[in-house]
Protein backbone atom coordinates (compact mmCIF):
# COMPACT_ATOMS: atom_id res chain seq x y z
CA UNK A 1 0.00 0.00 0.00
CA UNK A 2 1.34 3.29 -1.46
CA UNK A 3 0.65 6.60 -0.64
CA UNK A 4 2.20 9.34 -3.21
CA UNK A 5 5.59 8.27 -5.21
CA UNK A 6 5.54 5.04 -3.40
CA UNK A 7 6.11 6.16 0.04
CA UNK A 8 4.04 3.37 2.58
CA UNK A 9 2.05 4.35 5.31
CA UNK A 10 5.07 3.77 7.63
CA UNK A 11 7.58 6.00 6.40
CA UNK A 12 5.01 8.73 6.08
CA UNK A 13 4.30 8.22 9.55
CA UNK A 14 8.10 8.59 10.32
CA UNK A 15 8.26 12.22 7.91
CA UNK A 16 5.00 13.53 9.80
CA UNK A 17 6.21 12.94 13.32
CA UNK A 18 9.85 14.23 12.64
CA UNK A 19 8.36 17.24 11.20
CA UNK A 20 6.54 17.65 14.41
CA UNK A 21 9.26 16.85 16.63
CA UNK A 22 11.59 19.68 15.33
CA UNK A 23 9.04 22.32 15.74
CA UNK A 24 8.56 20.81 19.04
CA UNK A 25 12.22 20.89 19.86
CA UNK A 26 12.95 24.20 18.18
CA UNK A 27 9.66 25.67 20.12
CA UNK A 28 10.76 24.26 23.37
CA UNK A 29 13.94 25.32 23.55
CA UNK A 30 12.75 28.54 24.45
CA UNK A 31 11.25 27.81 27.77
CA UNK A 32 13.18 26.52 31.37
CA UNK A 33 12.70 23.04 30.29
CA UNK A 34 14.13 22.89 26.91
CA UNK A 35 16.65 19.59 27.70
CA UNK A 36 13.61 18.29 29.34
CA UNK A 37 10.68 18.84 26.20
CA UNK A 38 13.65 17.95 23.77
CA UNK A 39 14.76 14.69 25.33
CA UNK A 40 10.77 13.58 25.87
CA UNK A 41 10.05 14.21 21.99
CA UNK A 42 13.56 12.50 20.94
CA UNK A 43 12.15 9.27 23.10
CA UNK A 44 8.99 9.38 21.41
CA UNK A 45 10.18 9.00 18.41
CA UNK A 46 12.54 6.52 18.91
CA UNK A 47 9.76 4.58 20.39
CA UNK A 48 7.94 4.86 17.10
CA UNK A 49 10.71 4.22 15.05
CA UNK A 50 11.13 0.80 17.11
CA UNK A 51 7.51 0.39 16.67
CA UNK A 52 7.52 0.97 12.70
CA UNK A 53 11.12 -1.14 12.63
CA UNK A 54 10.01 -4.39 14.60
CA UNK A 55 5.83 -4.57 14.02
CA UNK A 56 4.96 -7.48 11.27
CA UNK A 57 5.12 -6.61 7.89
CA UNK A 58 3.60 -8.53 4.34
CA UNK A 59 5.89 -11.16 3.77
CA UNK A 60 8.62 -10.76 1.16
CA UNK A 61 9.29 -14.27 0.13
CA UNK A 62 7.24 -15.23 -2.24
CA UNK A 63 6.44 -19.15 -2.77
CA UNK A 64 7.94 -19.81 -5.94
CA UNK A 65 11.67 -18.30 -4.88
CA UNK A 66 11.77 -19.55 -1.30
CA UNK A 67 14.62 -17.81 0.62
CA UNK A 68 15.23 -15.36 -1.74
CA UNK A 69 14.44 -11.87 -0.68
CA UNK A 70 12.01 -9.68 -3.91
CA UNK A 71 12.74 -6.50 -2.38
CA UNK A 72 15.38 -5.21 -4.32
CA UNK A 73 15.67 -2.09 -1.76
CA UNK A 74 16.95 -4.02 0.36
CA UNK A 75 20.54 -2.39 0.68
CA UNK A 76 18.79 0.83 0.55
CA UNK A 77 17.07 0.44 3.53
CA UNK A 78 19.97 -1.21 5.61
CA UNK A 79 21.97 1.65 4.72
CA UNK A 80 18.64 4.10 5.80
CA UNK A 81 19.08 2.41 8.98
CA UNK A 82 22.65 2.49 9.16
CA UNK A 83 22.57 6.53 8.54
CA UNK A 84 19.67 7.24 11.23
CA UNK A 85 21.19 4.87 14.24
CA UNK A 86 24.72 7.15 13.15
CA UNK A 87 22.67 10.28 13.42
CA UNK A 88 20.89 9.44 16.28
CA UNK A 89 24.07 8.63 18.09
CA UNK A 90 25.48 11.54 17.20
CA UNK A 91 22.14 13.88 18.66
CA UNK A 92 22.53 11.73 21.74
CA UNK A 93 26.58 13.06 22.13
CA UNK A 94 25.66 16.11 21.14
CA UNK A 95 22.88 16.42 24.08
CA UNK A 96 25.13 15.10 26.55
CA UNK A 97 27.97 17.13 25.46
CA UNK A 98 25.90 20.49 26.06
CA UNK A 99 24.77 19.42 29.54
CA UNK A 100 28.50 18.64 30.29
CA UNK A 101 29.24 21.69 28.79
CA UNK A 102 30.88 24.20 31.34
CA UNK A 103 30.38 28.29 30.90
CA UNK A 104 32.83 30.61 30.53
CA UNK A 105 32.66 33.83 31.12
CA UNK A 106 34.72 36.62 29.89
CA UNK A 107 36.46 38.91 32.79
CA UNK A 108 35.49 42.55 32.23
CA UNK A 109 39.17 44.02 31.35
Amino acid sequence: MALVGGIGVGLFLLILFGALGLVTCFLGSASKRAPAIIAGTSLAYIFLLLVLVFSPKESEVTDENDGELTDPRLANTVLLMAVLGCTSICAIVAVCQNFAAVRITAKPV
